[in-house]
């Protein structure tokens, strides 16, 4: 049976500063939580990670850096 992640145990893994052991999860997961994480909305997320393969684990550092690089990406 698959565990569910709560938002305290989202938010408690990115308030933690050691990058070994930093805990992955699903882009669900983080997307259930992205306004409280990342600060932008649900379809922001949505883009800013449309290219990242919905079925790898991924860590809140790197979604945060991915989210800040579709930012500054320039709008054509």
């Amino acid at each position: 049976m698959a565990k569910k992640e709560t938002a305290a145990t989202v938010e408690t893994a990115a308030a933690s500063g050691d990058a070994k052991a930093e805990r992955k999860f699903s882009l669900d997961v983080l997307q259930t939580h992205c306004r409280e994480l990342f600060g932008v909305s649900t379809p922001a997320f949505v883009g800013a990670t449309s290219n990242l393969d919905a079925t790898a684990k991924y860590s809140v550092a790197e979604i945060d850096s991915t989210i800040k690089r579709w930012c500054r990406t320039e709008v054509k």
